[in-house]
C-alpha cells in the first residue's frame, strides 16, 4: 500500500509540473515613444552635386530645395528602450512644420543610424513616404505630418540596430524659390517623434503557476488519503 501511495504522489507531482510548463506565454502590448536623440540641418551649396558641404542652423530643422541650393534635416532615434524580445507591430514618425508659403512637397528617407548625424547622412536614400504641404492661411496654424515606417523598422530591429535615422528633404524643387520650411524641434511640443507599437511574450506570473501546482498537489493528497472516488456498492 505504501508503494502504491508513493507512486500516486510521484505521478501526480509530475503531472503538476507538466501542467505548469504547458501554460501558454502571455502577450503584452505596449508603445514606445521617443524624441530624436540627434538632429542637424545640412546644406548642399549651389550648384547642387548631392554632396552636403556644411551643417548649418544648429538645433534647428530647416528644409528647402530651390533647384540651386538644398537644405535637408536629419534626425536619429535610439532604440535602446525597446525590449530585446519585442515584436514590432507598427512604427510611425511624426513632426510639425510651421509657416508654409506655397504648395510644397517633402519626402522622408530612412537609414541605419549610429547616434550622431553627419554630413553623409543627408544624402542617404530610403524613401519612407511623401507628403504635400498646403500654403498656410495664418502663421499660427501648423501642419502635422505622419509617416508609416513599420516595415523599415522591423527590418532594422532584426539586425540588432541601436539607432534609426531619417532625413527630410523637399522633392521636387520649388521653382518660385520659396522660403525655408522650419520644423518644430522642441521635445515638449511637436519635435520629431518615433512611436513604436510592439508586443512581448512572457511566462505568466509565478503566483499563477504556484496556484496551478498547488491545486494539482491538493488533488494528489486527497487521492492518497481517501483512495479517490469509490464505486457505489
Amino acid at each position: 500500500m505504501c508503494i502504491q501511495n508513493f507512486v500516486r504522489r510521484l505521478s501526480l507531482s509530475a503531472l503538476a509540473l507538466s501542467l505548469a510548463a504547458a501554460v501558454p506565454l502571455v502577450s503584452r502590448a505596449a508603445v514606445l515613444d521617443v524624441y530624436y536623440s540627434s538632429l542637424a540641418t545640412g546644406r548642399d551649396g549651389g550648384p547642387q552635386d548631392g554632396v552636403f558641404d556644411a551643417i548649418v542652423a544648429p538645433g534647428m530643422a530647416g528644409v528647402s530645395n530651390n533647384g540651386w541650393t538644398s537644405m535637408r534635416t536629419a534626425f536619429e532615434f535610439t532604440l535602446s528602450a525597446l525590449p530585446t524580445n519585442a515584436v514590432i507591430n507598427s512604427a510611425t514618425v511624426t513632426m510639425t512644420v510651421g509657416w508654409v508659403d506655397g504648395t510644397r512637397q517633402v519626402a522622408l528617407h530612412g537609414y541605419a543610424g549610429d547616434g550622431a548625424v553627419t554630413l553623409a547622412d543627408f544624402a542617404l536614400d530610403g524613401l519612407m513616404g511623401v507628403r504635400t504641404l498646403s500654403p498656410s492661411s495664418t502663421p499660427a496654424i501648423a501642419q502635422h505630418l505622419s509617416f508609416d515606417v513599420s516595415d523599415f523598422l522591423k527590418g532594422l530591429a532584426s539586425g540588432d540596430r541601436t539607432f534609426v535615422g531619417f532625413n527630410l528633404r523637399e522633392d521636387p524643387a520649388n521653382e518660385p524659390n520659396y522660403e525655408v520650411l522650419y520644423f518644430d524641434t522642441r521635445p515638449s511640443y511637436s519635435a520629431p517623434r518615433l512611436s513604436v507599437g510592439y508586443t512581448t511574450r512572457a511566462a505568466p506570473e509565478p503566483s499563477s503557476l504556484l496556484l496551478l501546482a498547488a491545486g494539482v498537489m491538493a488533488l494528489a493528497a486527497w487521492r492518497v488519503t481517501s483512495g479517490g472516488p469509490r464505486e457505489a456498492a
